[in-house]
């Protein structure tokens, strides 16, 4: 997923549309309370992040592989038929949680607005609710 942000940053600086992206996109946005949602953070700054640092969310992938390790070793007790190798590594915690989930969403509707398409209702409520309760709530 990184390297896609990568190539998405790549394109849009290739077509001279990376410096006014934030001001592009925003006024593609009609709806005023989506727009506020939108506004809270900038579009490239969330491409830049995500692009350089979607390893910093490690640990929502690791997390739930740990909890089936020790399920495992409960079961079939010290694990000595059991080999387990720990798959993952855990990075320090960014200044500012935002769960994969909810950058990866809202890269995803940033480009579909970008791109001049309007995201479905089910895209929007899937986004926002990974983005937290009581964010945006256009319902």
């Amino acid at each position: 997923m990184q390297n896609t942000i990568r190539e998405i940053v790549r394109k849009l600086k290739a077509a001279n549309e990376w410096n006014d992206l934030d001001i592009t996109t925003a006024a593609k946005i009609t709806d005023p309370s989506r727009k506020s949602f939108f506004q809270q953070e900038s579009f490239k700054q969330l491409l830049e992040e995500s692009s350089n640092g979607l390893t910093g969310h490690a640990n929502e992938i690791s997390a739930p592989l740990d909890d089936l390790r020790k399920k495992l070793v409960s079961r079939y007790g010290d694990g000595a038929d059991l080999q387990i190798v720990r798959a993952a590594y855990k990075a320090p915690a960014p200044m500012k949680f935002v769960s994969l989930a909810c950058s990866i969403g809202k890269i995803r509707l940033n480009l579909i607005t970008k791109l001049g398409g309007v995201p479905t209702n089910a895209t929007e409520h899937d986004v926002f609710a990974a983005c937290g309760p009581g964010k945006f709530n256009p319902y």
